[in-house]
């Protein structure tokens, strides 16, 4: 394949994959109400800045989120595990006893 004929199949993915984005999103778009409160922090969000939570193993929507629940979400994998210990580790950092003798910090486990 010459480099000319590369750049034109290139382009045309390119284009056939932008509007099947652009399809989604303007579908996505459509079907989000004007506003919600966010289910994890409780503001309310509105166009845009809702953002669709979905499960990743299966792809089926959850809710619309706020931004920065959804990703923190993402960020812990969705994993209800991890997120646990995150609230443990940030409710253990309260608490001057969490440090070692050597400053190092001490392992947080699930009650």
């Amino acid at each position: 394949m010459r480099p000319n004929e590369r750049k034109a199949l290139e382009n045309r993915m390119c284009t056939v994959a932008y509007r099947i984005v652009a399809r989604r999103q303007a579908r996505h778009v459509s079907e989000r109400p004007v506003e919600a409160d966010c289910p994890i922090c409780g503001i309310v969000v509105t166009g845009l800045k809702m953002h669709r939570d979905h499960d990743h193993a299966n792809g089926q929507f959850r809710a619309y989120l706020c931004r920065d629940c959804n990703l923190g979400l993402g960020r812990f994998k969705d994993s209800p595990s991890l997120l646990r210990k995150a609230a443990l580790y940030l409710e253990a950092m309260k608490d001057t006893d969490t440090y070692s003798a050597d400053g190092l910090i001490k392992y947080v486990e699930e009650p």
